[in-house]
């Protein structure tokens, strides 16, 4: 089983369980969710949440401090870039569990309610978590990968996850993405965060 605590890290322990996978306990002060992380990720947890911690305005630094944990396991359990998806999070919502569009999409990554609905009735069975800030969470992950792996490309699921999957791939010979002020907050947000391994 592997941890991670769901506030800031304080401390880490890296015991080697037997089977050669590594588990990591980060200490906690309000308790644990589960993540699978291997060997090459350990330097990375601890520094793209400080990145992140330091780049983000301090009215939003608790939110972050909040749901970084979730969304760096997420992340990893969906074979995502975390910082691209702290990015977008970021852009969405400002970590806001309670923000809401003028379009009407809600939650950490601003999601429609009828693909919420979709997702979650594709997902239900696969979903980690029950609060409905994390269930939209892991919601908006899961569709982000989709994307990913339909578009094969970050940035065009971006703008898919922005602008819908049929509007982007009907504009892909249109240089869809070249001028895009969605992607370009994006990629500013990544550029503050990203690690380099």
């Amino acid at each position: 089983m592997y941890w991670i605590q769901t506030n800031i890290l304080e401390k880490i322990t890296l015991p080697v369980i037997n089977n050669g996978t590594l588990m990591l306990i980060f200490i906690a002060v309000f308790g644990a969710a589960k993540i699978k992380v291997d060997r090459s990720d350990l330097s990375v947890i601890p520094s793209i949440q400080t990145k992140t911690l330091n780049a983000v305005d301090p009215s939003i630094k608790p939110y972050a401090k909040k749901y970084l944990p979730y969304i760096i396991e997420l992340s990893h359990k969906y074979s995502v870039d975390p910082a691209w998806v702290i990015s977008k999070v970021w852009v969405e919502s400002h970590f806001r569990y309670r923000s809401k569009s003028h379009k009407g999409a809600s939650g950490l990554m601003q999601i429609m309610p009828s693909t919420y609905k979709y997702l979650y009735n594709k997902y239900q069975s696969k979903l980690s978590y029950r609060s409905n800030d994390l269930i939209g969470l892991e919601l908006g992950v899961l569709y982000f990968w989709e994307l990913k792996k339909k578009f094969n490309d970050y940035k065009l699921a971006s703008i898919a996850y922005n602008m819908g999957p049929t509007w982007t791939m009907r504009n892909l010979n249109n240089g869809v993405g070249k001028n895009n002020h969605y992607l370009n907050k994006i990629v500013t947000a990544y550029n503050k965060i990203q690690v380099k391994l």
